[in-house]
């Protein structure tokens, strides 16, 4: 593998900030909300609801000029936790089911396919090679050589971290993280503005 070599200090910082964001959408997808998580918002909202109910009898018994700044202060909390707690449920979706799509590493790429294009002004691109007998490597480019420096940088950040390696939600085998990228690459699959 060929090292990458851009010496832009923007493309460094770009490159760094897609690593970044890939690791937190990673541990964000092992992190996922379970049909439990969802009971236990359901009995937080309840909870306050029923608190919002006593703060607001408690500030009745008071007459309106004389009612204390914190009990009114209270209540406004009380009401706003409430509903972010509601919205918190709404959000909540139904967990999907079927193959992982590796969403964030698809965004990593896409990140650093919008990188590399506006640092070097060349397409991105995952080469693919037909003849695999001849060529050890079937997919090549400097983009490929890009995405897979990035790719082991952030596996020494996850392993760094205390996580697996095989809990990183990216391809495990190098021929199918770059078939991944150069699918993410592709016309009408990618949200990629061409500049």
């Amino acid at each position: 593998m060929a090292a990458v070599q851009i010496d832009d200090p923007e493309f460094g910082d770009e490159t760094a900030f897609a690593l970044i964001r890939f690791l937190l959408a990673s541990v964000a997808a092992l992190n996922r909300v379970t049909p439990a998580d969802r009971k236990l918002a359901r009995a937080e909202i309840k909870r306050r609801r029923l608190a919002t109910r006593k703060i607001a009898a408690v500030c009745q018994l008071w007459k309106k000029d004389r009612l204390p700044q914190y009990l009114w202060n209270a209540l406004i909390d009380s009401i706003w936790n409430e509903i972010s707690s509601e919205r918190a449920l709404v959000k909540i979706t139904k967990p999907s089911q079927g193959r992982p799509q590796h969403r964030a590493f698809r965004k990593l790429i896409e990140m650093l396919a919008q990188n590399y294009q506006r640092t070097t002004g060349r397409k991105p691109l995952v080469k693919f090679n037909i003849a695999p007998v001849k060529v050890k490597r079937r997919y090549s480019g400097p983009f490929a050589d890009l995405v897979e420096v990035v790719h082991s940088q952030a596996m020494e950040v996850w392993k760094a971290s205390g996580f697996k390696p095989g809990q990183l939600p990216a391809p495990n085998n190098l021929e199918a993280r770059l078939d991944s990228a150069r699918k993410a690459l592709q016309p009408g699959r990618s949200k990629l503005k061409v500049i």
